[in-house]
This record gives structure tokens, C-alpha cells and sequence, in this order.
């Protein structure tokens, strides 16, 4: 799931890494992609938090 994030950042520069997921609570890998619940994804990006 994570594989496609990881080799998306080795080709270039990116902000940050989001998986949204249905997880119950959010967390951050080791190697800094934050995985969020949809709710909370949702929450962040009508909150303009991402951009």
C-alpha cells in the first residue's frame, strides 16, 4: 500500500505523504507518511489544513 507513496517521493520532491485509510486513529510511519482516517483527511482538507 505504502510501496507506490515511497516511490513516488523518490521521483520527485513532494511536501508530504498522506495515505488515507480506514484506520480508526491516526499515525505517522517511521519514514514520515502520515496515515489518516477518511474522516479526519476530510475534516483537514475542508479546513484547507493540506494545501
Amino acid at each position: 500500500m505504502m510501496k507506490g507513496l515511497r516511490a513516488l517521493r523518490e521521483e520527485a520532491p513532494l511536501r508530504g505523504q498522506i495515505l488515507v485509510s480506514h484506520e480508526p486513529k491516526p499515525w505517522r510511519t517511521e519514514d514520515g507518511i502520515e496515515v489518516l482516517p477518511v474522516e479526519g483527511f476530510l475534516r483537514r482538507l475542508w479546513g484547507d489544513d493540506l494545501l
